[in-house]
């Protein structure tokens, strides 16, 4: 996938239903290979990231290795989790 920024968040995989921390990947921000934690301030070098809904992050499942997808929840500045977490169909 080359650069990207991360977000890591513990979720429920909607294939095997295990609970964990799964990183989430997304290229739609500076793709510095940031690492962010939950209620982590959201920093784009001088620019705060004040509210947004990123969609489409991508990772897989710790467990059963599935793909999924979720969109990155971002409020008051910081990381405030992920949502709508689906399984992600490759296309070849």
């Amino acid at each position: 996938m080359g650069m990207f920024d991360s977000f890591l968040d513990v979720v429920e995989c909607p294939h095997c239903k295990e609970k964990g921390e799964v990183e989430f990947q997304t290229k739609a921000l500076g793709c510095m290979m940031r690492k962010f934690r939950l209620d982590e301030k959201v920093k784009l070098i001088d620019l705060v990231l004040k509210e947004a809904d990123i969609n489409d992050a991508i990772a897989s499942c710790p467990k059963c290795e599935h793909h999924i997808k979720g969109t990155i929840w971002i409020y008051d500045g910081k990381f405030n989790g992920m949502k709508d977490i689906r399984l992600w169909e490759m296309r070849s």
